[in-house]
Order: C-alpha cells, then structure tokens, then sequence
C-alpha cells in the first residue's frame, strides 16, 4: 500500500497481455507481400481476412491501374454535364496507350487512343505505378519534368472522380 501513499499505482498483471493482444505484428507469410511500409501494427481481429482481401484486389502494375479506374469511379462527385476523353500514353514493358471516356455519368476504359483527347498524360510506367500507389507525390513529378499533362486544370478535375488505390 505504500505505492499509494506516495501517488504510484502499478498497472495490474493483466493489463500487459491485453496490450500484446490487442496489437501484434502482421503474420510472417503475408510479410512476403507486403511493402516495407505497410509492415505495420494492426489489430489481430480481421487482420488475416482483411489482408487477404486487398492484396487480392489491389492493381500493382500500370496497365491494371488504369484498366481499373472505371471500377473505382466515383459518379457521385461527378459535376453536371462534364464529359471529358484523357489518353494515357504511360512507356515501359507495363504501360501502353489508353483512353478513358466519362460521359452521362459513366466512366469506360479502353486500350489504344480513341477520339480527341481533352488532356493528354505521358509518363513512364514505373513513376505512373509509383504515384498511384502512393510512393511518390504527384505533385514533385509534375514539377521534376516525371510526368507531362497537356490540360492541369481538366486533370484536377479528373483525379478527384477516382477512389485513390491507396
């Protein structure tokens, strides 16, 4: 009792096993998978089961990331009346030349350039994959010469119609 006289109070015996529950380190055959940054502490409940849904899911190379941004549009921040064509022209064993098309509340994707572009993005495959995976500012590729968009503006307006991969 003389830790309570003098304003200390020990942490009961059960409160460190609860800690080490609660958070533990993500299991060592997903370790393989993952990117050094994302080797994080997450809570054991749902962790095998959310891991294993998005690593599943998650595009990795550029041609996929594209390919998917008709599976992530977002047509409820969608303006009224905007209807927009971008080419993507991304260089690398990865990349290839793409169109995406929003119209009437709709966003298609297709290989190849199709009709006349609003803005046109040309990149390499690798700084593409970099920026959508959140492992590069957009921005500092921009202004570093990494990446080139004929039409800024159109572009802004462009990005914020996709759920972000990461």
């Amino acid at each position: 009792m003389e830790g309570w006289k003098k304003g200390l109070r020990r942490k009961p015996s059960w409160w460190h096993e609860r800690q080490r529950f609660q958070r533990t380190l993500v299991p060592i055959r997903f370790k393989r998978t993952l990117e050094p940054l994302e080797r994080i502490y997450i809570r054991k409940t749902n962790s095998i089961r959310y891991l294993q849904e998005t690593m599943e899911t998650k595009p990795e190379i550029a041609r996929e990331i594209v390919l998917s941004l008709q599976d992530r549009f977002r047509p409820e921040k969608l303006e009224e009346g905007f209807e927009t064509i971008f080419h993507f022209d991304i260089e690398g064993k990865n990349g290839g030349q793409f169109t995406a098309v929003i119209e009437k509340g709709s966003c298609r994707v297709s290989q190849g350039l199709e009709g006349e572009a609003k803005c046109t993005i040309k990149t390499s495959d690798v700084v593409y994959e970099e920026i959508e995976l959140g492992k590069r500012s957009a921005e500092m590729a921009f202004m570093m010469g990494k990446i080139k968009v004929s039409d800024l503006n159109e572009m802004l307006k462009f990005t914020k119609l996709f759920k972000r991969l990461f």
